[in-house]
């Protein structure tokens, strides 16, 4: 029930508040991007990669 409204609802108040949830998103956006280069910098980068296998074709 919960989901249907929200499905319902969303849309209607995005484009009613269009002009203020751009930007917001926007900066959003920007911000997690910066939070994923730092997460794949000290985190992602060292975790070792072995050799990729080759998948047969059949």
């Amino acid at each position: 029930m919960a989901a249907f409204v929200l499905l319902h609802t969303i849309p209607v108040l995005y484009e009613k508040y269009e002009d203020k949830v751009d930007p917001l998103a926007e900066k959003a956006m920007h911000e997690i991007k910066k939070q994923y280069a730092v997460f794949d910098a000290k985190v992602l980068s060292k975790i070792p990669r072995g050799p990729l296998k080759d998948k047969k074709k059949d």
